[in-house]
């Protein structure tokens, strides 16, 4: 079929397709239907395209599934840093680790099953990292702050993917846990 006959829907359309289409469409389907929701064949479906043609654009379901998860950490890197102090601004990047994880449980379990967590939240986590250097910590004290401040929000994801409306429930006590946590990390002046 010559490009200029192509439909919107129709064979053609591979012609117009694109690799940030294909991972776009992708994400929908892990977000609208989890995990196993994300086949060549549904997704090509989709895209009204063939099997092959999503192979020919994204390489193998491996190679797909990193670069869903590098799309969600592209889109969690994007959300702003707010807080006039470091405590406000270590919150506002823990907060956001949570939220992602948690708002987008679907992403965070297929990271979770093909490993991938930590490309997921890196970018999270350097900014984490970054606001702890520029509160004032360095090295050891640093890397406890770090760890302390993970673990704290990774015990509020892991309940919150268990009861969603437990973890609702939870924001303010997990504003108020984080906040301690941080304070307890920081040098008093950065306080």
């Amino acid at each position: 079929m010559p490009a200029a006959a192509a439909t919107a829907s129709g064979p053609g359309r591979r012609a117009g397709l694109d690799p940030d289409e294909v991972v776009a469409a992708a994400l929908a389907l892990v977000e609208a239907g989890g995990p196993e929701a994300l086949t060549m064949r549904k997704l090509a479906a989709e895209l009204g395209v063939g099997t092959t043609t999503i192979y020919w654009h994204v390489g193998s379901r491996e190679e797909l599934i990193a670069a869903v998860v590098r799309r969600r950490s592209e889109q969690q890197a994007a959300t702003p840093i707010r807080g006039a102090t470091p405590i406000d601004r270590i919150a506002s990047v823990a907060t956001h680790i949570m939220r992602g994880a948690l708002d987008h449980p679907q992403v965070t379990t297929l990271a979770y099953q093909v490993g991938a967590l930590s490309e997921l939240e890196q970018p999270l986590e350097e900014a984490l990292v970054a606001e702890i250097a520029a509160a004032g910590l360095r090295g050891r004290a640093a890397a406890d702050a770090l760890r302390a401040i993970l673990l704290t929000v990774a015990g509020f994801i892991v309940v919150g993917l268990e009861d969603p409306a437990t973890a609702k429930a939870d924001a303010r006590l997990f504003d108020r846990t984080i906040r301690a946590v941080i304070a307890d990390r920081l040098p008093e002046e950065a306080s």
